[in-house]
């Protein structure tokens, strides 16, 4: 199903053979079904009007993209270290606290993971992940706070920045004249239980754009590619990107 098809007749059906699959019960249709059509018509951004996943085509998207790069010896004090030095007005400033309590041996090989949705809009590039964590039985319980709360304990920051990277690795190598500054457009979390078009766009709806000096920094730290010049994301079967596309204009 086209993710911007979202006729009743096929999106219920795609919903009832889902579920049936997972081994759930068909009393569960109609609020699946309900849920998809509100994520797919939420305005996902107010700074961007008309950003709405209904509106994407095939042509612009690509699901569960897979990723890998060369990973440079990493432990937790380098990783934090990446993040000092934010300004405190910064969405990320204060995500070095929840570094604290992670614990893993040096590490260097290779980083390997999946997007679930990579789409494309008026030129730029934008990361969606879907999040089924239930915050509260209510939407309001999914408010900014709530979703930064989350992402932090989570750490679900730290997982939207290592597909930032990897998203900005993946189109510089496809992207005649690719700036990150210009082409990335942002990260958008969407915990599913709590978007809802008619509560607006500040439910449910967790967005970024990590600055690209913050980018610079996790590209030297955690970018190895001595070894393995050029190593990156598997060509998928088919080019989201035409050769020809063309850069939005700064300051859009």
């Amino acid at each position: 199903m086209c993710i911007r098809d979202r006729r009743t007749p096929r999106l219920e059906e795609a919903v009832e053979d889902r579920l049936k699959r997972s081994g759930f019960g068909p009393e569960w249709k109609e609020p699946v079904s309900a849920m998809v059509r509100r994520v797919l018509s939420a305005p996902l951004d107010p700074s961007f009007p008309g950003l709405v996943l209904e509106k994407v085509g095939v042509e612009d998207r690509l699901n569960e993209l897979e990723f890998y790069f060369p990973l440079r010896t990493i432990d937790p004090e380098r990783l934090a270290r990446a993040f000092s030095g934010l300004a405190p007005a910064e969405n990320l400033a204060a995500f070095p606290l929840s570094l604290e309590g992670l614990r893993f041996d040096p590490a260097r090989g290779f980083m390997k993971g999946f997007m679930d949705l990579v789409f494309r809009r008026e030129g730029r590039y934008f990361l969606v992940d879907w999040k089924s964590n239930h915050l509260g039985n209510h939407v309001t319980d999914y408010d900014p706070s709530s979703l930064a709360r989350a992402m932090r304990e989570e750490l679900y920051v730290l997982q939207y920045l290592i597909y930032t990277l990897a998203l900005d690795r993946y189109l510089s190598m496809r992207v005649p004249g690719y700036r990150y500054e210009t082409h990335f457009g942002g990260v958008y979390y969407l915990f599913l239980r709590g978007v809802d078009p008619e509560a607006g766009p500040d439910y449910g709806i967790y967005r970024d754009r990590p600055p690209a000096h913050l980018m610079a920094r996790l590209r030297d730290i955690l970018l190895d590619e001595g070894d393995h010049p050029g190593s990156m994301v598997p060509a998928p079967s088919r080019e989201m990107l035409p050769h020809n596309s063309e850069a939005p204009e700064e300051g859009q």
